[in-house]
C-alpha cells in the first residue's frame, strides 16, 4: 500500500551569521551617527544613530537563542519572532506562496482561511526564510499542510 509519508517536524531559526553580521552593521551605524551627532549638532546624524540603535535591538534579540524561530508540525505552525509567538492550525491557513520583495529579497507568504463574513482570506508574511530558500520553505509547508489536513496521522509508536 502507498501511504504518504509523514514529513518531518521542522524547527527552524535564522543563521547566526547574517544576524550577527546585521547587529555589527547596526552598532556602526549607531555610534558613526552619534559621533556626527557630537561634532554637528545635527538632526540627520541623530536619526542615523536612532535608526542604529532600533535595529541594534531587533537584531540583538534576534541573536539570543529562542528569540526567532519557525516551527512546523502535526499541530501546525508556530512563528516565533522578538520573543513573541504566534501558533496556528494548519487548517487555518489555506496556502503558502512566494512572495517577491525588491529585485532580490523573497519570504515565503501564507494565507489565512477566510472569517465568517469574509471572501477571502488575509495574507502575511513569514519573517524570515531561516536560511532555505523561499520557494523550498514554501514548498515543505504546504506538503506538511496537506498531509496534516488530509487526516494523515504520524505512524503508532
Amino acid at each position: 500500500m502507498n501511504e504518504p509519508r509523514q514529513p518531518a517536524a521542522l524547527r527552524l531559526t535564522p543563521p547566526v551569521l547574517r544576524t550577527a553580521l546585521l547587529f555589527a552593521a547596526s552598532l556602526i551605524w549607531l555610534i558613526f551617527g552619534g559621533y556626527l551627532f557630537a561634532e554637528t549638532r545635527s538632526v540627520l546624524p541623530a536619526i542615523l544613530a536612532l535608526l542604529g540603535l532600533i535595529s541594534a535591538v531587533i537584531y540583538g534579540l534576534a541573536l539570543i537563542p529562542g528569540g526567532s524561530y519557525l516551527e512546523a508540525g502535526p499541530n501546525g505552525l508556530t512563528i516565533g519572532a522578538s520573543f513573541r509567538k504566534r501558533s496556528l492550525a494548519w487548517a487555518d491557513v489555506e496556502e503558502f506562496s512566494v512572495r517577491q520583495l525588491g529585485r532580490k529579497k523573497k519570504l515565503v507568504r501564507y494565507r489565512l482561511a477566510p472569517r465568517t463574513g469574509e471572501a477571502r482570506g488575509r495574507e502575511e508574511l513569514l519573517p524570515d526564510t531561516y536560511g532555505l530558500e523561499a520557494e523550498e520553505l514554501a514548498k515543505q509547508l504546504n506538503d506538511m499542510r496537506r498531509f496534516y489536513t488530509a487526516g494523515g496521522q504520524p505512524p503508532a509508536p
